[in-house]
């Protein structure tokens, strides 16, 4: 899966039953956005979250067969 992602944020791609954190990804701060890749491995229930200057944002994905 791709991401576009605003620079000087960090993303966190966590389980949403289990809390397990799979990914944690930092993006410097640059001009523009930055464009992340994540293959996800397993069919499940997911949290993605930005956080950026002490803001943060959670999206709920699934992930299917």
């Amino acid at each position: 899966m791709k991401f576009v992602v605003s620079p000087d944020t960090e993303v966190q791609i966590k389980g949403e039953r289990t809390g397990t954190v799979y990914k944690t990804f930092r993006t410097k701060k640059e001009s523009g956005p930055v464009t992340i890749h994540y293959q996800f491995e397993y069919v499940a229930k997911y949290e993605v979250i930005a956080t950026k200057k002490g803001k943060r944002i959670v999206k709920h994905l699934t992930v299917k067969r």
